[in-house]
């Protein structure tokens, strides 16, 4: 991707930088990937600019590479991750709107995310269900839900409970886990090459932003899927349950950022304050946990349109900021 910003070379030394930045990157994401991926996403950014994609995708493998210090197949996802997060989403930004590029993003970062555990039942000889309950009964073991922990006094039966429940919504909190990822990262990568002068499409505010109706179409799915469950009593002991409850959780939170772009909007019309907001929206995600009522205002706006934003899908491409 070219710009006035690749005029001369990178100095040394930033470019030894911006490698260090990608590998911290890479070993933090071992751990934390939706703080660590975007770390090395706008390192990487700043590289594809300034070296061109080639020095970019060679620094990701460098990245990857670095984590066989702390974990000896961490190169086989975390790689896999460093080119989706930097090289593939500055390409993306190049075609796709912002709300298109998380979702792309998402998708890629949760199918790496998803390959790895499979690929770690399959080196096991066991089912993705098992290796996730051997994770979740290790760190019992270690504490996290055992003795000191939250479920310090539980039984083994109450323990086998909770990872049971626990393992039954992983892939929602994977795919909430993935999105979060992909926000960062599609965010930190807008953030450097627009201070590199590099061209890229607007990011919408929070007050705009506004999900396609078609976004429905999940959540009438997981209904679907949860009553036929039931009324087929269990099908493959209660597979499409799972399948219908984990599509619920995830649109749930789609459907929560729609609801909090709704409150954005009532913000700006009243011109609150920067601290009033913030109380806001903390307020709003304390509702949200006890009652789904920023969600379904979401839903609402989905179905209704109530802040009456044109629809036509369409998003200009926004100048470089200085």
């Amino acid at each position: 991707m070219a710009s006035a910003a690749d005029s001369g070379d990178a100095p040394v030394a930033r470019i030894a930088a911006a490698l260090l930045a990608v590998a911290v990157g890479a070993v933090v994401a071992l751990v934390f990937p939706p703080v660590g991926l975007p770390v090395a996403a706008a390192a990487l950014a700043w590289v594809h600019v300034k070296r061109g994609p080639l020095a970019a995708i060679v620094a990701a493998v460098i990245g990857g590479a670095v984590t066989i210090a702390i974990d000896r197949v961490g190169p086989l996802y975390v790689t896999p991750w460093l080119l989706v997060a930097g090289p593939l989403t500055v390409g993306i930004l190049k075609r796709m709107r912002f709300e298109s590029a998380v979702l792309a993003i998402s998708v890629a970062v949760g199918a790496v995310w998803a390959g790895a555990i499979a690929a770690a039942a399959a080196a096991q000889g066991t089912d993705v269900a098992a290796v996730l309950r051997e994770a979740m009964r290790q760190a019992a073991s270690q504490g996290a839900l055992g003795a000191g922990g939250a479920f310090g006094g539980a039984t083994e039966q109450q323990l086998e409970e909770v990872v049971a429940a626990v393992v039954r919504v992983m892939p929602a909190v994977l795919a909430f886990l993935a999105g979060a990822t992909a926000v960062a990262s599609v965010g930190a990568v807008v953030v450097v090459l627009r201070r590199l002068g590099v061209e890229v499409r607007k990011v919408p505010p929070l007050a705009e932003f506004d999900l396609d109706p078609r976004a429905v179409w999940p959540l009438i799915a997981g209904i679907v899927l949860i009553a036929a469950d039931k009324f087929s009593g269990g099908w493959r002991s209660g597979m499409l349950g799972t399948v219908g409850e984990n599509l619920l959780l995830v649109m749930r939170w789609v459907f929560f950022a729609q609801g909090i772009a709704v409150f954005a909007g009532l913000y700006e019309r009243s011109k609150m304050s920067r601290t009033g907001r913030a109380f806001g929206y903390a307020a709003l995600a304390i509702t949200e946990a006890v009652l789904p009522l920023v969600s379904l205002t979401g839903l609402l706006d989905v179905w209704m349109n109530l802040r009456k934003l044109s629809r036509d899908g369409r998003t200009a491409a926004s100048p470089p900021s200085d």
